[in-house]
C-alpha cells in the first residue's frame, strides 16, 4: 500500500485557450513516487466544477460563470491536466519531493510488502509491472520477496472450456453402417 501524506494546497497554473489560469486546490494529499497527482472529481463538484465538452476538447468548468478552468486530455482511461512549464517524469518527482522536504514533512516512509501483496492489493496487475513501479525512484514500495507465487484469482479467470467436437470421426463412428447393407 502507498504511504499517504496530507499536503495542503497547492496552486495551479493552466493555459485554457490561450489565456492563463490560476487555480488553487485545497486538501492535497501527496504520496510518493506518484508520477500524476489525482484530483477527486467528486470535490470538484461540489464546489460547482463540472467536466464538459466544446468542439471535440473536454474542458472542467465553473458553474456560476461558465469559466473554463482546465482543458484535460485522456490517457489511460485516466483524465490529465497539463500545467504551465510541462516537465518530464522526474523533474514531477523532483519538484514534489522538493515541496515535501521544504515543510518538514519525512518522505522516507516506505511500505514493505511481498510481491504477491502488492499484486493483490493493486488489483492483479502483472508481476513484471509491480517490479518496475517498486523499482521507480520514489516509489516508495520496498519488495520484501520477488517470489512470483501462483494468484488463485488470476488462475481462475485465465480458465476457459474447450469446446469439443460433437461428431464421432474415429473407427467406431456409426456413420459408416447408415445406408450400407452389412455382409
Amino acid at each position: 500500500m502507498l504511504s499517504v501524506t496530507k499536503r495542503g494546497t497547492v496552486e495551479l497554473r493552466t493555459v485554457v485557450d490561450g489565456s492563463e489560469s490560476h487555480v488553487d486546490l485545497t486538501n492535497v494529499y501527496y504520496s510518493k513516487g506518484v508520477i500524476n497527482n489525482i484530483i477527486s472529481y467528486g470535490l470538484l463538484e461540489e464546489k460547482g466544477v463540472y467536466l464538459t465538452r466544446l468542439n471535440k476538447k473536454s474542458y472542467v468548468m465553473l458553474e456560476s460563470d461558465e469559466r473554463r478552468i482546465f482543458e484535460v486530455r485522456r490517457a489511460n482511461g485516466v483524465l490529465l491536466v497539463d500545467t504551465l512549464g510541462g516537465c518530464g517524469k522526474q523533474e514531477r518527482v523532483n519538484a514534489v519531493m522538493a515541496a515535501v522536504e521544504s515543510c518538514g514533512i519525512s518522505a522516507d516512509a516506505v511500505t514493505e510488502c511481498t510481491l504477491l501483496e502488492l499484486h493483490n492489493r493493486l488489483g492483479h496487475l502483472a508481476f513484471d509491472t509491480l517490479e518496475r513501479m517498486a523499482d521507480a525512484p520514489g516509489s516508495g514500495v520496498k519488495l520484501t520477496s520477488r517470489v512470483r507465487l501462483n494468484c488463485l484469482t488470476c488462475a481462475q479467470g485465465k480458465q476457459h472450456k474447450v469446446n469439443l467436437y460433437k461428431k464421432d470421426t474415429g473407427q467406431n463412428a456409426p456413420v459408416d453402417e447408415i445406408g450400407a447393407q452389412t455382409m
